[in-house]
């Protein structure tokens, strides 16, 4: 309750399967009735949660490998079940907390087992390619040899509810990570960026992930600079000096802005700085 599936059960591996089949022919008959194509993708996934099974059974596959390696010998165990089946369609699941890191064993993920590896240890305030994110950079690089289909869970927003809403300059990055993404194996993005009514400089951000998803080796300053002279008019120059102010000082005091900040995460920004960035308004 409130945690994940035992997978050491044998009957797991039977239910889950035989729900994902039952999901494609419910899917495809519904579909059949409505003339469209019939889905492919299955979501396969753990639970929103750290609590894994500590069942005697499931610590000792542990030991024996990770948990990563037997979460992903159970994906790929539900994706040959749906290959007998349907040889066009996929598994999707989830790398996310305990399973982000990589098997310890040579398993792969099968081809039709599509694996989103959830982005929760970027510094979401600075470039990809700083040398702060070479965690994730890292575990991109080890995930795409273990996986024909790899996407990125990406986010936009910051949860925590006592910070939601405070300042950090992700905009300036948001391109070059995506034509990261594009030129290092990552097939595809999920982005979760909601909440516009909360979330720092919603609108101008959200414009440039989705010019980006289309063509990310565009020019990120210069539809940067469009977005703020169209969404601000007259005041986008204003906008435009806090923002690069608010960069400048998150680089020099080293600040680490993670996807749950807390609060003290953004006492980068000081008294003298909103001194100064108010006198440019």
């Amino acid at each position: 309750k409130g945690g994940q599936l035992c997978l050491a059960n044998p009957e797991v591996k039977d239910r889950v399967a035989n729900g994902v089949r039952e999901a494609m022919k419910a899917s495809a008959e519904k579909a059949r009735r409505e003339n469209r194509a019939a889905p492919r993708l299955f979501e396969v996934s753990m639970n929103d949660n750290k609590r894994y099974c500590q069942c005697t059974n499931c610590l000792a596959a542990y030991a024996r490998s990770s948990v990563t390696d037997v979460y992903l010998e159970f994906y790929n165990a539900v994706a040959d079940a749906v290959a007998a089946e349907r040889p066009d369609a996929f598994v999707t699941t989830l790398a996310y907390y305990y399973t982000e890191d990589l098997p310890k064993t040579a398993v792969r993920a099968r081809d039709n087992l599509l694996v989103k590896l959830c982005n929760t240890r970027q510094n979401m305030a600075s470039s990809l390619l700083d040398d702060d994110n070479r965690l994730f950079r890292d575990l991109i690089g080890g995930w795409k040899d273990r996986c024909r289909n790899l996407f990125v869970w990406d986010y936009a927003i910051t949860y925590t509810k006592d910070s939601t809403g405070y300042p950090f300059p992700s905009e300036f990055y948001i391109g070059e990570k995506y034509a990261y993404y594009a030129t290092n194996g990552v097939h595809g993005i999920f982005l979760e960026h909601e909440s516009p009514d909360t979330q720092d400089l919603y609108d101008i951000k959200y414009y440039l992930e989705t010019k980006m998803m289309e063509d990310p080796f565009q020019d990120n300053a210069a539809l940067l600079d469009r977005a703020l002279r169209e969404y601000f008019g007259a005041a986008a120059s204003f906008v435009k000096a806090v923002r690069v102010h608010l960069d400048r000082i998150r680089k020099a005091r080293k600040a680490f802005i993670g996807w749950t900040p807390e609060l003290g995460e953004f006492d980068f920004i000081h008294a003298d700085d909103i001194a100064k960035m108010e006198s440019v308004i």
